[in-house]
């Protein structure tokens, strides 16, 4: 069995074909920027997943789709999305099925991520399982009793703008010192500017520079660090999970920030056994959106219907 997965985030769309054990069989990516009309979207993106299925001789069992922002997974439709100028109110789940021609679920992109984990990777042994994405910004997915957690009216919970510092910059959400505006990947290169005039055309080339022990670099890096650390305690002690995992760019940095992650979650997790929680890296490494969108078909099919 195949299933479509298409992660829509704030650099590119990817979009993709999955197994039903978890393993990407082929994929191709979009800039986001490129992809301002949503109708012409859907044909271009459509058009390879038949494609594909013409390749497969085979049709696809559903396409999953992970978005970015706020959308609305019970009626189908795109939120107000800061980069996705046109696209809100779009049914794109309307669009896509008859397009491809076949069943399509939509949901947050961090809700999509957890899924993903939560089937092959890190927390297919867990009942509570968090999975932190750090990209271009912020993204929780929570899942309590092996289910997705949504807040009112299906809404999902916008964890990753929780404040944390109530001196720290505006973020775009109206907040002052939100987590995404202290320690999500735009932040980070906009403190980079602003502190020592160092600009990085992506949070990729600024993680190198870490690792190659460019002081200033290294300084950024490791105040991200302290501040994914803060956001990770408040998650743990809020939520109390077995499992909380971390996803996204930051990972290329992984020995840069961990230590100072873990330091941060022992000292300030004083009312929760954190010797019972594991906190690990992703596993599904640069597909964990994708794979999370085509697994929304397996996980939320039932919840969608």
């Amino acid at each position: 069995m195949f299933i479509g997965g298409i992660d829509i985030g704030g650099t590119k769309i990817s979009a993709g074909v999955v197994s039903s054990v978890g393993s990407v069989v082929d994929f191709r990516e979009f800039p986001t920027a490129d992809m301002r009309d949503p109708d012409k979207a859907v044909d271009q993106i459509g058009e390879y997943f038949n494609c594909i299925q013409r390749r497969m001789k085979e049709s696809l069992y559903g396409i999953g789709i992970g978005c970015t922002g706020p959308v609305d997974p019970i009626i189908g439709r795109i939120g107000s999305v800061e980069f996705l100028e046109g696209w809100e109110g779009f049914d794109i789940v309307s669009e896509f099925k008859k397009k491809v021609k076949t069943i399509v679920y939509l949901e947050n992109d961090a809700d999509a991520s957890a899924i993903g984990e939560m089937l092959f990777g890190v927390g297919r042994d867990s009942d509570h399982f968090i999975n932190v994405t750090v990209g271009t910004g912020i993204g929780v997915g929570v899942i309590l009793n092996q289910q997705l957690f949504r807040g009112v009216d299906g809404t999902h919970p916008e964890i990753g703008h929780h404040i944390i510092n109530i001196s720290g910059p505006h973020c775009s959400c109206g907040a002052q010192g939100c987590w995404e505006s202290m320690a999500g990947g735009k932040a980070t290169l906009l403190a980079t500017k602003n502190k020592y005039g160092m600009e990085y055309g992506s949070t990729a080339e600024l993680y190198e520079a870490a690792l190659n022990n460019d002081k200033n670099a290294l300084a950024v890096v490791r105040d991200e660090a302290l501040y994914l650390g803060i956001g990770i305690s408040n998650i743990i002690t809020i939520f109390a999970p077995d499992t909380i995992s971390l996803s996204g760019g930051i990972l290329r940095c992984q020995d840069l920030i961990w230590n100072p992650i873990l330091q941060s979650v022992q000292q300030n997790c004083g009312l929760i056994d954190i010797q019972k929680i594991k906190i690990v890296p992703s596993a599904l490494g640069k597909h964990t959106g994708l794979i999370g969108a085509a697994g929304i078909c397996l996980f939320l099919k039932t919840d969608h219907e």
